[in-house]
């Protein structure tokens, strides 16, 4: 009986040191299986790189690794740092055209010290524009740098900003926009309502193209609308670059006169913005036809003509 132990563990001695020696070659990879390195070879460059210049720019990233790259247009380097310098270079010789302090000239920060450029810049439009890890956006004009705009987003901001035309929708929002001022332009949600979802809409601006492309909207894509029209509409006294599309009323005497603000847009450069105060969030859910082919003209504003009739939606 002693023998047959004994063996037994022999045999399973020589078995773990069998998979041990197995276990080291899998981790540490067999050495004679290795492949070489290829011999290094002569080759002419294809490109000859020479520094025409070079300077200090700020404090960079600031060790928070940040990807704040230059922006190049039109033979200028637009940099920033991430405590908010910003500065337009010359591209040919490093010659700076002009460089602003945000923080200190433009009251950049809302909370001092602790909020930093995260993001940009981003150029388009003859405009440049920066985020922060504060959730807000500022866009400067490339010419001299001076302060175009501000606005705040839901949270910190890592990718660079771009303006190049597209279109923007904003569905229908409460009272935070009034603080928030989401719009390119200065504008405020009211308590503006049609209840009645059968009241007649009235186009303003017949020959937009978001009655006609890709499908025609006329008196049918207004029916068959479940509980209203729309709610929260932008007030009247919104920023005069604001066009009104349609306008409605409800029949009812405890809510009258004519409704703006349901449908409006703003031109910004190349780009539209639209406020949607429409109840199409409500007409989705009951597929009603005329919602669908009202948001689907929404969605291609902006997109390239086709040559080809598109099919109806």
């Amino acid at each position: 009986m002693m023998y047959k132990n004994l063996v037994c563990a022999l045999l399973l001695s020589l078995c773990g040191c069998s998979m041990m020696e197995d276990a080291k070659r899998m981790l540490a990879g067999d050495e004679d299986n290795a492949i070489p390195p290829a011999e290094l070879v002569e080759f002419m460059p294809s490109l000859n790189v020479a520094e025409l210049w070079s300077r200090r720019i700020g404090k960079g990233a600031d060790k928070n690794y940040l990807r704040l790259s230059p922006a190049y247009a039109a033979q200028r380097l637009y940099i920033v740092d991430s405590r908010g310098r910003l500065q337009a270079l010359d591209a040919t010789n490093g010659r700076e055209f002009w460089a602003r302090n945000a923080i200190q000239k433009q009251r950049f920060w809302n909370k001092g010290d602790k909020a930093k450029v995260t993001a940009g810049p981003g150029y388009g439009e003859e405009s440049l524009l920066v985020g922060t890890n504060d959730g807000e956006v500022f866009a400067y004009r490339s010419q001299d740098g001076k302060l175009l705009w501000r606005a705040r987003v839901s949270s910190e901001i890592l990718s660079a900003p771009k303006r190049a035309g597209g279109t923007v929708i904003v569905q229908y929002n409460k009272m935070g926009f009034n603080d928030a001022q989401y719009g390119p332009y200065p504008a405020i949600v009211g308590r503006g309502r049609v209840t009645d979802e059968t009241a007649p809409v009235n186009v303003l601006v017949p020959d937009h193209p978001v009655f006609h492309v890709p499908n025609r909207i006329d008196a049918s894509a207004w029916a068959g609308w479940v509980q209203e029209r729309g709610l929260y509409y932008l007030d009247e006294k919104k920023d005069p670059r604001y066009v009104d599309l349609v306008s409605m009323e409800d029949p009812f005497k405890d809510n009258p006169g004519v409704k703006t603000g349901a449908l409006v847009e703003a031109r910004v450069g190349r780009g539209r913005w639209l406020y949607v105060g429409l109840g199409l969030w409500r007409q989705a859910p009951a597929e009603v036809e005329g919602a669908y082919t009202l948001l689907a003209n929404l969605i291609s504003l902006g997109a390239p003509p086709s040559s080809a009739n598109p099919p109806a939606f």
